[in-house]
């Protein structure tokens, strides 16, 4: 995260956008509080030094408008909107080509040789129907230039941005390797300059353009910090800082959970994934107090649920586990016929049962599966019971962490 931060502060000439970038990434729905001083103190020694060497000039310049209307920021939400649209299921797309290349039985060479075809055709198309300095391939930094500085038809900003998400899908799909911020920036700018021209008529083509970057940006990466700092620092377009804030917001909003990364996660699947290769015999209780099913509710209520505090208790028929039974039963029948009902006409005999090698992960899923499932009980399916285990089983388990699940495997050993 610190090399990230270093490296979007040196190529981009953005030392804020490298700090707000390390702390986005890793996850879509969080911050990674713990890279905050590693990576601003990387980041600032990254721009320090490449400002000492060629300057501290923002990487692209903004020139036109500094102000903006109150309905402009009603027209920005809805630009926002639109490039989370379009966003989304690029994203998807993206995702699922690669990985379909990836999976491709081909040779590499193939793959990469069909990737800078494709991309080819996608510039020759468009410099064919639409001649000029535009073209949707490359690096592309001159052409942040010309969409933020020059008169572009709509028709001609759309096509651009179609035929460089096009060109992104292809070099980067079929294996080649580069990060997807300019052509996410430059799609956004061209949608957002066509947006202005076309729908809201106004002259402000810059405002809508940062506002389209940012979101584009925000959508696709599930950053939506990140995409307002880095074009207000690499356009130093500072003015339109709420507006791209609301655009971004709105465009990560609607995109759902879809990011070009594929190393960026949710923050608690990312916690729940560090348990990936646990068994559930490693977390569960082996001491488990138990209720007989020919036991009445009268004796559970005074035996069990008086002297235990659980939710939930296995059920015994002799000497195999048949289900579970939880206290909250007690309330579903009246007081009056406890003596007369036993435990095993009201309990769940559906309970989940799993060997202990079970996955702990796959417990999980299994125990979210059902509301009403507060337990799975762990051996073979029938007969008596290894163990059980539990959500509160689970969370101790990642709470605790290695530690925790050492000493259950010390356990084991003895």
């Amino acid at each position: 995260m610190c090399g990230a931060a270093a490296g979007m502060a040196a190529v981009f000439r953005a030392p804020l956008t490298g700090i707000v970038f390390a702390l986005e990434m890793p996850y879509k729905d969080d911050l990674a509080h713990e890279a905050l001083l590693p990576s601003l103190i990387a980041s600032v020694v990254s721009y320090s030094t490449l400002a000492a060497l060629i300057g501290p000039e923002p990487l692209f310049g903004f020139v036109g408008s500094i102000s903006f209307a109150p309905m402009d920021l009603a027209w920005t939400a809805v630009l926002g909107l639109a490039c989370g649209i379009i966003a989304m299921p690029f994203t998807i797309t993206f995702r699922r080509f690669r990985g379909f290349m990836v999976n491709l039985a081909i040779p590499n060479v193939a793959k990469l040789a069909a990737g800078g075809l494709l991309t080819g055709i996608c510039g020759l198309a468009f410099v064919t129907a639409c001649p000029g300095g535009l073209i949707p391939i490359g690096p592309n930094y001159e052409a942040v230039r010309l969409v933020l500085t020059r008169p572009h038809s709509s028709h001609q900003l759309a096509w651009f941005a179609v035929l460089k998400l096009a060109a992104t899908l292809f070099s980067l799909g079929c294996g080649g390797v580069s990060a997807m911020f300019v052509p996410l920036f430059l799609t956004g700018g061209a949608l957002g300059s066509a947006f202005a021209q076309s729908i809201v008529h106004t002259p402000s083509l810059d405002l809508y353009a940062a506002v389209g970057m940012a979101s584009f940006i925000a959508a696709g990466y599930k950053a939506p910090l990140t995409a307002v700092v880095f074009v207000a620092e690499t356009t130093g377009g500072h003015s339109f800082i709420i507006p791209s804030l609301i655009g971004a917001a709105c465009a990560n909003a609607i995109s759902g959970e879809s990011s070009a990364s594929r190393d960026q996660r949710l923050h608690e699947v990312a916690r729940f994934s560090g348990m990936m290769g646990v068994s559930v015999r490693e977390v569960m209780r082996r001491e488990v107090v138990s209720v007989q099913a020919s036991a009445s509710l009268q004796d559970f209520a005074r035996s069990v649920s008086a002297h235990h505090f659980h939710a939930i208790f296995p059920v015994y028929d002799s000497d195999s586990a048949v289900g579970t039974v939880a206290v909250w039963i007690l309330s579903r029948t009246p007081p009056e016929r406890w003596d007369r009902v036993s435990v095993g006409e009201v309990c769940d005999r559906t309970s989940a049962r799993v060997p202990g090698s079970c996955d702990l992960l796959e417990a999980l899923r299994l125990l979210l599966q059902q509301d009403s499932q507060q337990m799975l009980l762990v051996g073979p399916p029938s007969g008596a019971l290894e163990g059980i285990v539990t959500k509160t089983d689970i969370l101790r388990s990642l709470q605790g962490g290695t530690a925790a699940v050492s000493h259950h495997r010390r356990e084991d050993a003895e």
